[in-house]
């Protein structure tokens, strides 16, 4: 029983491999996951948290001991009257001190601004990877469906000629036709034969680099659906990745310039310090062997003036430069979008007189089939207006996949 559950599980796997089915939308998915950079948003997450968590502990009080061997000289023996005191030169002295930061200018603000734009600038770094692999994936999966247009009507092309290939037969038998006839017909299938062997091999060789895009396996057999028609937008408004990386690197500019104004900003803590010595010091009747120490405390560095005026020049020139990058951008996408629509419009043109022209072409060629049964035609003209009506059906269908493939790249170039 359970070697005919597996035999009818292979069978039914088979056949779910055989009719299985890609759309471009799965595919985008597809490529999204698979690309290796995608792993690297968990890693920024972690690295963000671990900076974030760095600055915030900033706060905690922050604890310091020393302890040296002292030889000391000179330090003067006080002693009462009548009363022997002597001071060794050998000493320990320890030193422990505990700080806390009670105002810190705002630098520990300013370094969480900075890890969480480096780590959105990170991010944006790969979403514009990312959209490039969807360029490349919208080429791919195009050009199979371009591809399967053309095998679609090269199959269509050889049960054509090979219905004639009988016609030429039977003309030959009632002597109304040569075996040079047949010859010519045998010679156009072989032509046929020889495009379709061209054709699966661009098929094969761009489904594997889909395949490699999408990190799946895709069978030969599959049926790539066709994707759904987009309205046609003249002057989309453009939202490319590209835009929003240029943002975030302007607020790590900002964070920067924050931390800058920070740097030279007084700190003011709770401080407290003490300080042992062994043997202590003999003072008379005593010896003084510590000493405490705690207060209010405030430190101003202001070695960061000296470079604050170039360092927040440097800043405003990067702006600078992410504004031309910005223009520059904006600039590419709307051409690149205008040549889209003039792609959009000639196809759209194009498509309007391709079903007359290939109604026409077939109603030639089925005048030229019956012409050649009554012998009022050559075999030469009557393959040639069979190559016609072939060429009109390509040419409409590439018109068709066109249009849609030129919507797609508006889309994509739009960052929609």
């Amino acid at each position: 029983m359970k070697q005919i559950c597996v035999i009818l599980l292979i069978f039914l796997s088979a056949g779910m491999n055989s009719y299985a089915q890609l759309t471009l939308e799965e595919c985008l998915n597809l490529s999204r996951e698979n690309y290796p950079l995608i792993k690297q948003f968990d890693l920024i997450e972690k690295s963000r948290e671990l900076n974030l968590s760095n600055a915030a502990r900033l706060w905690l009080p922050q604890l310091s001991i020393t302890g040296m061997a002292a030889l000391t000289e000179g330090i003067p023996d006080i002693s009462l009257p009548g009363v022997a005191v002597e001071n060794g030169n050998h000493r320990f002295v320890g030193r422990a001190s505990l700080s806390q930061t009670v105002w810190d200018g705002g630098y520990s603000k300013a370094l969480r601004r900075i890890a969480n734009a480096s780590a959105e600038v990170e991010a944006g770094n790969i979403e514009v990877e990312l959209h490039k692999v969807h360029e490349r994936v919208n080429q791919i999966y195009f050009g199979i469906l371009l591809i399967n247009g053309q095998l679609q009507q090269n199959l269509i092309l050889s049960e054509t000629l090979s219905s004639n290939v009988e016609r030429a037969k039977t003309a030959a038998r009632n002597g109304t036709a040569y075996q040079s006839d047949i010859d010519k017909i045998q010679v156009e299938i072989l032509n046929a034969e020889q495009s379709r062997i061209n054709l699966q091999a661009y098929r094969k060789a761009y489904i594997q680099m889909l395949g490699n895009m999408t990190g799946r396996e895709i069978d030969a057999e599959t049926t790539f659906l066709m994707p759904e028609p987009l309205n046609h937008l003249p002057a989309p408004e453009i939202h490319r990745p590209e835009l929003q990386l240029f943002k975030r690197q302007q607020k790590l500019n900002e964070a920067e310039n924050f931390r800058l104004t920070a740097s030279y900003m007084p700190k003011i803590g709770l401080t407290g310090f003490a300080i042992g010595i062994t043997p202590g010091i003999n003072i008379g009747v005593g010896k003084a062997d510590h000493l405490l120490v705690a207060g209010l405390s405030m430190s101003w560095n202001i070695s960061s003036l000296y470079t604050l005026n170039n360092d927040r020049n440097r800043i405003k020139i990067n702006n600078r430069m992410i504004d031309a990058r910005t223009e520059t951008l904006l600039l590419n996408t709307r051409i690149e979008i205008n040549s889209h629509n003039s792609e959009i419009e000639r196809c759209r043109l194009l498509i309007q007189k391709d079903d007359e022209i290939v109604r026409l072409r077939e109603r030639i060629k089925q005048s030229s089939e019956t012409k050649y049964e009554n012998g009022a035609c050559t075999m030469a003209d009557l393959l040639n207006d069979i190559n016609a009506e072939n060429l009109a059906r390509q040419t409409k269908s590439q018109h068709e996949i066109e249009f849609l493939m030129f919507l797609y790249r508006q889309k994509t170039s739009a960052g929609l």
